[in-house]
C-alpha cells in the first residue's frame, strides 16, 4: 500500500511513521475495514488458484470507526493518544458511512479469512515501512484528513 493522503488507513500509518500528530476533519464515526497486503495476496492467489469465475470482493470483515483506526495505528506505533485530533462533530440520527466490501461468498467458497488482528497486521506495516524508508515519502505541507 503506498503511503499517501489518499485513504485513511495510509496516512494514519505515514503520520505515525513521521511521528506526527494525526488530524480527523469529520467526526470519525464512518465504518472502514482495512485488509493486509500480505492477506491481499492470498486472496488474489487463490481466487486465481481456486475461483471458479464468479466475482469475489476482497476485503476484511473487521470494522471500526475511523476514530477507533487512528487509535490503534498510534498505540502500535507507540505515540499517545494525544496525537489524535478529531475536529468534526456528528450529525444525529445519521448512520455513519460504511465501505465494508461483502466478502460472504470469497470466504464460504474460497474459505478465505483475514490471518491476523488488525494491530499484528498494522504493526508489520509499521515495521516493513521502518525496514525499507526509501518507500516513505517525503515530508511536504501538513495535510488533514
Amino acid at each position: 500500500m503506498p503511503l499517501n493522503e489518499r485513504n485513511a488507513m495510509s496516512s494514519f500509518l505515514l503520520h505515525a511513521l513521521r511521528r506526527q500528530p494525526i488530524t480527523i476533519q469529520g467526526d470519525g464515526i464512518p465504518l472502514r475495514s482495512f485488509l493486509s497486503g500480505s492477506d491481499l495476496s492470498i486472496w488474489l492467489l487463490a481466487m486465481l488458484a481456486r475461483g471458479d469465475g464468479r466475482v469475489c470482493n476482497v476485503g476484511s470483515q473487521i470494522v471500526f470507526p475511523l476514530l477507533e483506526w487512528a487509535k490503534k495505528v498510534l498505540a502500535c506505533a507507540g505515540l499517545p493518544e494525544d496525537f489524535l485530533t478529531v475536529q468534526g462533530q456528528a450529525l444525529h440520527g445519521n448512520a455513519p458511512d460504511a465501505y465494508v466490501p461483502d466478502t460472504s461468498l470469497a470466504r464460504s467458497v474460497l474459505r478465505l479469512a483475514e490471518t491476523a488482528s488488525p494491530e499484528e497486521n498494522i504493526l508489520a506495516a509499521l515495521n516493513w515501512f521502518r525496514a525499507h524508508p526509501a518507500c516513505i515519502p517525503a515530508v511536504t505541507e501538513h495535510k488533514r484528513i
